[in-house]
């Protein structure tokens, strides 16, 4: 990996350092993204909507997202947008699932390495907006967003307890390669998503 340091802006007349990283040499450099908080990043709304009618979703006062047609609250905990709400679960919860699996930090570069391979001059030098639909606990994702850039990534699982644990890898990541990453339940029938905005 290169790591390279750049004169920067003032701002405030205080001198700021952006660092800029060009992993492998794939994607042009790009700003380092800082670690995630509990927060949730009004950015990826956009390509979000109420599962129920559709509209706009916004920051609610109490710390979810909400509707701005019918009013509806989706709750937030953990900066997990929670769209399943319980209605559906998985067996995996029970267990301890990267022990179970095998999943490591080396086990999902390799998973990755082996699926940008196979791609070819398929894969994407920028994802650009994306979603992954069930990330488990995040070694895939931690893999690609380390090496691939993308301006916002929705991330999501069944499961808010694999969500959390995704967020959690991914928050000691200080190289991850995405503008916006946002966390959501999904099961695959929410009807949360705008058309036509993933790349």
């Amino acid at each position: 990996r290169d790591v390279h340091s750049f004169p920067t802006r003032r701002s405030s007349d205080l001198e700021l350092e952006t660092r800029m990283t060009n992993v492998n040499g794939r994607g042009g450099a790009r700003p380092r993204s800082p670690a995630r908080t509990d927060d949730l990043d009004d950015r990826g709304f956009a390509f979000l909507q109420c599962p129920l009618c559709g509209g706009s979703l916004a920051r609610s006062a109490a710390g979810g997202v909400q509707c701005e047609r019918c009013r509806t609250v989706t709750q937030a905990p953990g900066g997990i947008i929670d769209f399943v709400a319980g209605s559906s679960s998985t067996e995996l919860d029970k267990l301890d699932y990267d022990a179970f699996y095998a999943i490591s930090e080396a086990a999902s570069q390799n998973l990755f390495e082996l699926i940008q391979s196979a791609a070819g001059a398929r894969w994407p030098s920028n994802l650009g907006n994306a979603v992954e639909i069930g990330c488990g606990t995040g070694g895939f994702s931690w893999a690609v967003l380390r090496q691939t850039p993308s301006d916002c990534m929705i991330v999501t699982d069944v499961s808010a307890k694999m969500l959390g644990i995704c967020r959690n890898r991914l928050d000691r990541l200080d190289d991850v390669r995405a503008d916006t990453v946002l966390f959501s339940t999904y099961s695959g029938t929410e009807d949360c998503f705008r058309s036509g905005v993933f790349d």
